[in-house]
């Protein structure tokens, strides 16, 4: 927790009302959400709680009027609301980090600024659940899909994991057979604290991602519960991180989940054994291999090298084949041309609908 702790913070909350104890904090990271920002708290402060609550808004330096929004709801609902901003932007994870570290409750949900929840019980069932087990360390559940324009495209956008166990394991996880969306998820404080102090995967700041390495270390310390109700709204919104317009920047966020992923199977074995662990691994750093030639990153391909040759001995003909391929000097512009091509080309041709397809896809999931 020291790095987060020299992360610039500004707090503006009233202390003579503020409650005292929070039962659970909700942690909500904003940046130029003006559009969306309201309807976010008003999710928020619609749950139906038996319980204290505290909304911790990261506020990061919007270039909008985003803070002067986040502000009159501060001085709304004193009672409940602290604002975290800087004189400066500080950045995605450490806004992310910053706020997690605010968090005074047992419990902390998350709830990014253009994503909201439209069930007034949503805290409520997931706490219930971490109450009752206190071997459970996270709560997700499924979620529906909204435009930008906050029309439902989907009800229920993991539909079909109803065929996983009310349980999910690191594996699962890990192999990326299902994800927890963030606006879903609920945790312990305690060993998210413990994780930020320990983890140096979630102290990256390489990462383009704060979730998924939170979401592993969370499996390793405890299970993770599935919801297999849409308890929240995912906002398919034109500035989400996880929609890029450029089809690069795209790339490069798949890639930092696979990477993610090399590192935490690094760390932690798969349940199948050490064999089964490495040749995921080296499924992993093909990708990224691939990912280099796609958006032209020669240190990323320089270092998968000595990865396969650990992992199986050699490099395979196809694989210096990418790794010459990626120190071509091909022009963004045509990178960028070549990605979205082959994106529609694979999905519009070869893909076919299974269960894996519809919770990993990279052009339906919003992770």
């Amino acid at each position: 927790m020291d790095e987060v702790s020299l992360v610039p913070c500004i707090e503006y909350s009233d202390a003579n009302v503020l409650v005292r104890q929070p039962f659970v904090s909700i942690c909500m990271i904003t940046y130029n959400h003006t559009a969306y920002i309201s309807a976010a708290i008003a999710g928020v402060l619609s749950q139906q709680l038996p319980y204290s609550f505290e909304l911790i808004i990261g506020e990061d330096c919007s270039k909008d009027g985003t803070r002067g929004i986040v502000l009159e709801y501060q001085r709304r609902y004193p009672r409940v609301i602290r604002i975290l901003t800087s004189a400066q932007n500080v950045g995605m994870l450490a806004n992310h980090y910053r706020a997690i570290a605010a968090a005074r409750g047992k419990y902390v949900a998350f709830c990014e600024g253009d994503d909201l929840w439209h069930r007034p019980d949503k805290l409520t069932k997931q706490i219930a659940i971490l109450e009752a087990d206190p071997n459970v360390s996270l709560v997700g559940s499924s979620y529906r899909r909204m435009s930008n324009d906050g029309q439902v495209i989907k009800e229920d956008r993991m539909r079909g994991l109803q065929a996983y166990d009310e349980y999910l394991s690191y594996d699962d996880l890990v192999l990326d057979k299902v994800f927890i969306p963030t606006v879903t998820a609920c945790a312990r404080r305690d060993l998210l604290f413990a994780i930020l102090e320990d983890s140096e995967q979630c102290r990256d700041k390489t990462f383009l991602m704060g979730d998924l390495p939170l979401w592993l270390e969370l499996s390793q310390r405890g299970k993770v519960r599935f919801i297999p109700e849409p308890l929240a709204s995912y906002r398919h919104s034109v500035n989400s991180a996880t929609r890029q317009r450029d089809p690069l920047a795209a790339r490069r966020f798949a890639m930092s989940a696979c990477e993610i992923s090399y590192q935490m199977l690094s760390k932690y074995n798969l349940t199948s054994g050490s064999v089964e662990t490495r040749r995921h691994q080296v499924r992993l750093a093909r990708c990224q291999l691939k990912g280099a030639v796609q958006v032209g990153d020669r240190k990323i391909a320089r270092l998968q090298v000595p990865r396969l040759r650990r992992l199986q001995g050699r490099l395979s003909a196809l694989d210096a084949i990418f790794y010459c391929v990626a120190h071509a000097p091909f022009p963004r512009r045509f990178l960028a041309y070549a990605v979205r091509a082959m994106q529609r080309f694979w999905h519009g041709n070869l893909r076919k609908p299974d269960l894996k397809t519809v919770v990993t896809d990279n052009d339906s999931v919003d992770r």
